[in-house]
């Protein structure tokens, strides 16, 4: 556990409660990529996904607003006052830096890039925080951050 001060004691998230943010923090961004779908692909001239031609970068562009969209999400929302993502905030969550403060951007962004790191070792980066004492995963290790609970 981190001390902040001398009276405020702050308890690291668990593994299940960090995964069940996540999963809400995917119903948002999957809800949210289909709607930019729908609009894109409107306004692309494709209705259905069999539609889409070489001649129509639809999965291109789709793929890259995914990308930038998800990249902004987790970075802008954990290095904002609020500490923490859609999903974070609904289960009392926060993402702190070693001194208890908000992150900085630099600091967002090499957890977000440690989080692609998780998934290329098929999940075992996010593992790691339900083994190690501060319930730390490889991106919270390599930004040097903490997922608390303020509850």
């Amino acid at each position: 556990m981190i001390t902040a001060g001398t009276s405020v004691t702050i308890r690291h998230a668990g593994f299940w409660l960090r995964v069940l943010a996540g999963l809400v923090d995917s119903m948002i961004l999957a809800i949210g990529l289909a709607v930019v779908a729908l609009v894109v692909g409107s306004t692309m001239g494709v209705v259905y996904a069999d539609q889409a031609s070489p001649e129509v970068p639809f999965y291109e562009t789709l793929g890259l607003i995914g990308l930038v969209g998800t990249w902004s999400y987790f970075v802008l929302m954990e290095s904002s006052a609020r500490k923490a993502t859609l999903g974070k905030l609904v289960l009392g969550l926060r993402v702190i830096n070693a001194h208890g403060d908000r992150l900085s951007i630099s600091q967002a962004v090499a957890r977000f890039l440690g989080k692609v790191l998780g998934v290329l070792t098929l999940g075992s980066g996010f593992a790691l925080s339900g083994l190690t004492r501060d319930k730390q995963g490889l991106h919270d290790l390599l930004a040097g951050t903490f997922v608390v609970r303020v509850h």
